[in-house]
């Protein structure tokens, strides 16, 4: 035996020893259940992969509604961009055919609905959106174009986008009719071109 600084190097007892000792101590086979860890693992998973896996299609399906959010916002701006500077009202281009370039491959155009308000003060624009069975109250639909005021006028502009979710059965926990709306909303007055 080889002793160093008072401990002695041994072999870690087996699996069999330790069987040997149990059988040798009298422990039934209900005692040595309680130390057989086998399938310990695959019980744990299976509590718990559902809701991991649950979890991560959630944070997913979460990522690609504000993916999808802030595509939306950025394609309106541009769109409400060019027509606060006149550039739809003077016959360069259509306020659908700039907000569907935006968007191109992300969300099908026939998806979109959107209004276009003017009047004199923004108190006399109603931001009030009305969603009836994923189809919105006073909305055009693509390629339907809409008039973007004159000089000088107030605008709102807002377009929205009933998103369907890619995993359907995550979009259950978030609300029951199986896709989120989208909205985007832009005001302002339009320059004296």
């Amino acid at each position: 035996m080889n002793r160093t600084f008072g401990t002695t190097n041994r072999k870690p007892a087996s699996r069999r020893d330790r069987t040997r000792t149990r059988r040798r101590h009298g422990l039934g086979a209900l005692a040595r259940l309680g130390f057989d860890t086998r399938g310990a693992t695959v019980v744990e998973f299976a509590i718990v992969g559902p809701i991991f896996l649950l979890l991560v299609l959630a944070i997913i399906e979460n990522g690609l509604t504000l993916f999808s959010q802030s595509v939306l916002d950025n394609a309106t701006r541009d769109a409400a961009r060019l027509a606060m500077t006149g550039q739809i009202q003077l016959g360069g281009a259509s306020f659908p055919t700039l907000l569907c370039n935006e968007l191109s491959g992300i969300m099908p155009c026939a998806n979109l609905q959107y209004r276009i308000q003017t009047g004199a003060s923004f108190g006399s624009l109603s931001p009030t959106v009305t969603n009836s069975g994923g189809s919105l109250q006073g909305f055009q639909s693509y390629p339907a174009a809409p008039t973007a005021g004159t000089a000088n006028q107030y605008v709102l502009v807002q377009v929205g986008y009933n998103r369907s979710y890619i995993i359907p059965w995550v979009g259950q926990y978030f609300n029951a009719s199986g896709s989120a709306l989208l909205m985007s909303t832009q005001a302002f007055e339009n320059e004296p071109y």
